[in-house]
């Protein structure tokens, strides 16, 4: 038997350490987080879409609709900012929007 402290090292347990992978949020460029947003609402509006497989249950075309007018709103808004950083992001959002 031991008389050993148990490691509060979180790596020692094989656990990641979030405190390190974590960043505050004031270090984040908006343009980083307006894109980020941008993905979630594309992902989620394909999801309800039915996109996210073949035979989705998970169907619902008003909730899409939802999703897509925010993303239209978002990119809209922000489009003078991310064009000049992130003209990809713009354009796919377009062209979903538009077909």
């Amino acid at each position: 038997m031991t008389d050993a402290t148990p490691s509060t090292d979180p790596a020692a347990d094989g656990a990641p350490d979030y405190d390190a992978m974590t960043r505050d949020i004031a270090d984040v460029p908006a343009v980083e987080v307006i894109t980020t947003v941008a993905v979630h609402l594309l992902s989620a509006a394909a999801v309800n879409l039915g996109l996210d497989k073949p035979d989705s249950e998970h169907k619902d075309l008003d909730e899409a609709r939802k999703l897509i007018t925010a993303l239209a709103g978002l990119v809209t808004a922000s489009a003078t900012e991310i064009t000049r950083e992130v003209p990809r992001v713009t354009r796919l959002s377009s062209c979903l929007l538009s077909g």
